[in-house]
Order: structure tokens, then C-alpha cells, then sequence
């Protein structure tokens, strides 16, 4: 099965994003990201948005849930994914902070 949902549809109009290498399959979000493998989903509706990134090589998600709509779910769940990964430092990330 994952297999099947990691792969991108031939029909699905297929991009890249950030130089990442990120393709879009049934639904998800499928690529590497700072060489790591990943899948995710990124979305939203009135008044919330949300992101959900796995890196199953390192056996590790992150999970973004916010109740604003202005709120950057997306750019959080991307900046706890490059720590988590290792690639940057936590201490005084104002990405991360309350705003």
C-alpha cells in the first residue's frame, strides 16, 4: 500500500518545490526534503490549518494543528522537519515562537 500512495498518479500535474524534489501522489506529498525521504500533507479551512510531514527513514512526524487561519502551519511544520532532521538549531527561533 505504500507502494501505491507514494507513487505519483500519471495524470496528476506533477511539480517540484523549493529544489526539494517534492511530487504530489494521491493526496500526498511525496520526495525528500534536505535529502531526507518524506511524505506529507499540508491544508487548512476557516479558521484552521494544519501540516503532517513523516520521515520514515528516521521514524519520526512532525504534526502542526493551529486555530487561526492567518496562522503558518505549513512554514512551522517545515521548520520543526529541519530540526528534527538535524539540519538547523531550535534555541531562540523566532519561527517557532509565539507571535
Amino acid at each position: 500500500m505504500i507502494e501505491v500512495i507514494t507513487t505519483p498518479h500519471p495524470d496528476a500535474i506533477v511539480t517540484q518545490q523549493e529544489n526539494n524534489d517534492i511530487k504530489y501522489a494521491y493526496g500526498l506529498m511525496v520526495g525528500r526534503r534536505d535529502g531526507e525521504p518524506v511524505i506529507g500533507h499540508n491544508g487548512g479551512w476557516v479558521g484552521f490549518t494544519s501540516s503532517y510531514f513523516r520521515f520514515p527513514r528516521l521514524s519520526l512526524s512532525t504534526v502542526v494543528f493551529c486555530n487561526a487561519a492567518d496562522a503558518k502551519a505549513r512554514d512551522l511544520g517545515r521548520r520543526l522537519g529541519e530540526i528534527a532532521v538535524g539540519h538547523v538549531k531550535a534555541e531562540n527561533d523566532r519561527a517557532l515562537t509565539a507571535r
